[in-house]
């Protein structure tokens, strides 16, 4: 499994690697419940960082999925072997 490295990208870094053409994968990385991502281009991996530097969380898969999608990498990995899905909750008294 790929782990998520302390070198991080940030996102205006990111679109202008995508519009180049650069990257070559997006993987995402489950994290104790929450989500990561590691993209990698050339012979680089970076984790994505948020405004402030540090690695950037999501709390929901899907947000982290839509992310990826609005900014061009079509197809990414996903690395889940530790996820456990919430269960759902039964609003039947």
């Amino acid at each position: 499994m790929m782990a998520m490295t302390s070198k991080t990208i940030d996102h205006n870094t990111l679109a202008r690697l995508i519009e180049a053409g650069a990257v070559h994968r997006a993987s995402i990385i489950e994290q104790k419940g929450d989500w990561g991502s590691v993209i990698q281009y050339n012979m680089t991996e970076r984790t994505l960082a948020a405004r402030r530097g540090s690695v950037r969380i999501f709390k929901k898969l899907e947000t982290l999925v839509g992310y990826l999608k609005d900014m061009g990498p079509a197809k990414f990995q996903i690395a889940a072997t530790l996820y456990e899905p919430e269960t759902p909750k039964n609003n039947r008294g």
